[in-house]
């Protein structure tokens, strides 16, 4: 088989958003929990600080890990969230294909995630039953929109 390149970034300049698959077993990033979160207290009379400068301190002792899971499922692009550049990466996702570029790998988007700056843009393209002209918006239901305030 011939050799073809995929890619699952879409260019741009704008305001990053996501188009992820996540009904798989498995997702496009990973936690890895090594430790469950213990709150730690240091506000006993015999601890240093609490005896001699009357500070007490609080936090959580945690261990966790982060990683990538399959490339394919997660599709970014700073283009701006219109329905041309939707439409565009859904297509990108939907044709990934294994190594062999002729079987596809059943990914479908289930999830837009966008920053707040990106909010109303995703409401009007996976939110709203019809579109501004009042025709129907035939991405109605397409993904869950999530709103993350730490994307830019």
């Amino acid at each position: 088989m011939g050799a073809s390149t995929q890619s699952n970034y879409g260019g741009g300049a704008s305001y990053a958003w996501y188009l992820m698959d996540l009904s798989k077993p498995i997702k496009p990033i990973i936690l890895q929990v090594r430790k469950q979160p213990q709150f730690v207290s240091m506000d006993k009379p015999d601890d240093e600080n609490a005896f001699m400068r009357k500070k007490y301190r609080y936090g959580v002792d945690d261990r966790k890990n982060v990683g990538y899971g399959l490339w394919q499922l997660a599709y970014g692009s700073k283009q701006t969230l219109n329905s041309t550049y939707y439409a565009a990466a859904r297509t990108a996702m939907m044709g990934f294909t294994k190594e062999d570029n002729t079987t596809p790998l059943n990914i479908k988007p289930t999830h837009l995630v966008v920053s707040p700056s990106n909010e109303a843009a995703g409401k009007a393209l996976v939110e709203a039953q019809f579109d501004a002209t009042g025709a129907s918006n035939v991405w109605y239901n397409s993904a869950k929109l999530v709103v993350v305030p730490w994307l830019t």
